[in-house]
């Protein structure tokens, strides 16, 4: 479990306050847990996931990097959206993608993943986001060294979904 990297996490999330959130739904929503911590004035968030084995079938040595990069991006967005109530992140760029993968994964696939903004702009924040394989030490499995969300406030983007089914 998550819990055991933090001391005194501040908030804990399950799957489902994750959707009420950030918008993401299953089968698209990875993540099943969330933690946020408050260090020296930062916020950072911590999250889990799973990659069934069915969506790993297929992809190059079974590692889907589209669903790891999606993980990591979902993080991204619930840290958005908690700090900043009644908006959602929406991704707009992503630069200085490192991904390490040094041994073959076996499915389903546990990610761990942090997030914390780095720098934060009228609507737009920018993160850093780190995502380890079964345990968080060592080197990451993938990481992103910026990505740039904008906020967009969550009755829009409601309202503009249910019009558009």
């Amino acid at each position: 479990m998550i819990t055991d990297l933090l001391i005194k996490p501040e908030l804990r999330f399950n799957t489902d306050e994750i959707q009420q959130l950030t918008l993401f739904q299953p089968p698209f929503l990875f993540l099943t847990e969330a933690l946020v911590e408050n260090e020296n004035g930062k916020t950072k968030i911590f999250t889990k996931a799973e990659i069934p084995r069915e969506e790993c079938t297929g992809h190059y040595s079974e590692v889907p990097l589209v669903h790891i990069c999606r993980v990591m991006a979902q993080t991204g967005s619930l840290l958005v959206a908690y700090l900043n109530t009644g908006f959602i992140g929406e991704v707009v760029s992503v630069e200085k993608i490192k991904v390490g993968i040094r041994q073959p994964l076996t499915p389903p696939i546990t990610l761990l993943t942090s997030a914390c903004v780095t720098a934060s702009h009228g609507e737009f924040r920018q993160l850093t986001i780190q995502c380890w394989h079964g345990e968080m030490y060592g080197e990451p499995l993938a990481e992103i060294g910026k990505i740039n969300f904008v906020l967009r406030p969550k009755k829009e983007v409601v309202k503009k979904l249910r019009g558009s089914f």
